[in-house]
Order: C-alpha cells, then sequence, then structure tokens
C-alpha cells in the first residue's frame, strides 16, 4: 500500500492533484490532504513519516511553514519517503536544492508535469521495495534490507523476521511477507522461510545458515528448495553446497 500525504491550502489545485492521483497511480494507495504544511508536521511523531510520498506547495500561507521546511524535517524522520515540491512561483526552484527531493512541477504545468512526476516516484518504489522488506509493527513503519533478512518464522500468530542484529515481529502472515520479497527467499516449512543467499549447507531435514543458526526443512519442501538453491547458486556462480 502507497501512502500519500498532500499538503496543499488551494482547493482548486486539491482536486487536480486528486483527479491525477486517481488517473495515475493503479496499485493501492491511501492519500491524505493537509491545509498547511504546520498541521501535517503536527500528524508526525518520533516513530517517523510513515508517508510513501509527499507532494507538497511550497508557500501554504503566512501562516504555515513552507514546504521546504516540512521537507527538511521529512528528510531529518525518514530518508525513504519521497518529495514532490508543486508551486505557481518559480523563484523558489533554486531553494528547493536545500532538501532531498524527488520533482518540482511549477503549477501552471501540473497537468501535464505531475503524471511524469508520478511515474518517476513509482519506478523508484519498485526499485526500493526489490531492496526492501516495508512492513509495520506496533503502529511503527519498519524497512529493513532484504539482504540483511536470514529467515523468517511464524510464531504463535505472528511472523519474526531475523537478522544478523535483530529480530523484527510483524502481525502479517508469513506468505504475505514472502509475496513481497525477492526470489532469494523460499519456504522451506510451513513455519519457515530461508534467505538462500545466507546458507552454508542445505540437508534434506534442516538448513545450516552462514551464522551458524539451524532452520528446518519438511521433507516435503526439501525437493523445491534444493531446486531453488542449485538456480540461484548456478546463477551467481557460487559452489553448491549439500549435505
Amino acid at each position: 500500500m502507497i501512502r500519500i500525504a498532500v499538503c496543499e491550502d488551494d482547493y482548486v489545485y486539491i482536486e487536480m492533484i486528486q483527479s491525477i492521483l486517481q488517473s495515475c497511480i493503479t496499485v493501492p494507495y491511501e492519500v491524505k490532504f493537509f491545509s498547511s504544511g504546520t498541521e501535517f508536521l503536527n500528524t508526525l511523531t518520533d516513530h517517523g513519516c510513515p508517508y510513501t510520498l509527499v507532494i507538497t506547495d511550497i508557500d501554504l500561507g503566512s501562516q504555515s511553514v513552507n514546504g521546504i521546511t516540512v521537507a527538511k524535517r521529512i528528510n531529518k524522520m525518514n530518508g525513504d519517503t519521497q518529495i514532490i515540491f508543486v508551486s505557481q512561483y518559480l523563484e523558489f526552484a533554486s531553494d528547493v536544492y536545500e532538501t532531498s527531493h524527488l520533482y518540482f512541477v511549477n503549477k501552471k504545468k501540473l497537468l501535464e508535469y505531475l503524471p511524469k512526476a508520478l511515474t518517476a516516484a513509482h519506478e523508484k518504489y519498485v526499485f526500493r521495495s526489490d531492496q526492501f522488506l516495508y512492513f509495520q509493527s506496533s503502529y511503527k513503519e519498519y524497512q529493513v534490507a532484504q539482504n540483511d533478512i536470514l529467515y523468517l518464522e511464524h510464531l504463535a500468530r505472528r511472523t519474526c523476521i531475523h537478522t544478523a542484529t535483530q529480530v523484527y515481529s510483524s502481525g502479517e502472515k508469513l506468505q504475505d511477507l514472502l509475496n513481497r520479497m525477492g526470489s532469494q527467499f523460499c519456504s522451506c516449512h510451513k513455519s519457515f522461510a530461508v534467505n538462500l543467499y545466507q546458507v552454508r549447507t542445505l540437508h534434506h531435514t534442516c538448513i545450516t545458515l552462514r551464522n551458524g543458526v539451524s532452520v528446518p526443512v519438511s521433507r516435503s519442501r526439501y525437493p523445491h528448495v534444493r531446486d531453488v538453491f542449485a538456480r540461484l547458486t548456478m546463477h551467481n556462480g557460487k559452489e553448491n553446497f549439500y549435505g
């Protein structure tokens, strides 16, 4: 789910942006509109910015912080949140470079260039989704590099995501997480999935990871795990290790 925030104080442009979002975005998303940058910032917590994309005007009125301030705050809280600036004042074009952002769109050409900005945002989102696993736990948003994940374990109606340094817990089903992960992740047991790039040895009853942890392999899933492991290791020019 792509979460979008829009900071805009002009109702005409709010309707235009909403219409463009509806016509351009083909994946599941939710959008929340804010009439000022101050209102938007007041909704953020110490848990970080929960939005995938923020579209913000720069001049949000004399009673509000401006879009540049909003972007700087977002950059500090969540460097992965993409930012698209919209403004009818071209003199702000230089100011946006004080921030990390994706696009600057002149409001006079909103219908032409906002769709292009959204396409760029989507491509970046898909690219990052291939590298990271995004999930929510205890009302916090997490992103974990997929290469850092050793294995996943379904335990007591939750899925534990094991890395070398930390264990995360998610209320999502194991399979739902796997559906968003790379081809190197394979279900080896009804309660376990493993990152095959982290495998030291593969046996018909268990997998030993590089850190020495042993993960069970069910008899029915061993042939599939063996075949996927073989394809990955051959593709990457690595030696296969079978117990």
